[in-house]
């Protein structure tokens, strides 16, 4: 009993797997698989490529209270490799390809927002900027009437 438990029980984990390797594949070529990085201070999350689902080393997926890490792995040179990783809430699992359109609406969405506080960062900057330019011409503009007179 306990034998053909095990039998079934590796059956399960080489089909899992192979569902969790297609799922970062899904996701990384959607562009989900993305490194946080700082643009004009605002945090920016760029899309990564050519990275390896590789559970057979232990680090491909661990499970979380409520959803699956995956983690993929990309050799940099030297032995030394970079690991970026997507978290799938257990409810998308039997549905990864509406979790990946979710998650490329969420993260438009907050580009979206980043690029709407930069602008408005920037016109607040351009007004400073061309007020002090006032202010320098309305001073300079009194010293010569005054000299003037």
């Amino acid at each position: 009993m306990i034998r053909e438990m095990g039998k079934q029980l590796q059956q399960l984990q080489g089909q899992f797997h192979e569902i969790m390797r297609e799922a970062f594949a899904k996701a990384q070529n959607a562009g989900l698989l993305r490194e946080e990085i700082y643009e004009d201070h605002e945090p920016k999350w760029v899309p990564r490529t050519g990275y390896e689902f590789r559970a057979s080393d232990d680090d491909g997926y661990e499970f979380g209270e409520n959803s699956i890490t995956l983690r993929g792995r990309k050799y940099c040179g030297g032995g030394e490799y970079d690991y970026l990783s997507i978290v799938i809430p257990y409810d998308w699992l039997d549905n990864i390809d509406d979790w990946i359109e979710a998650q490329k609406k969420a993260y438009d969405e907050h580009e979206r927002k980043r690029l709407e506080r930069v602008s408005a960062k920037e016109a607040e900057e351009q007004r400073e900027a061309e007020e002090a330019e006032r202010q320098r011409y309305l001073e300079l503009k009194s010293k010569y009437e005054g000299a003037v007179q």
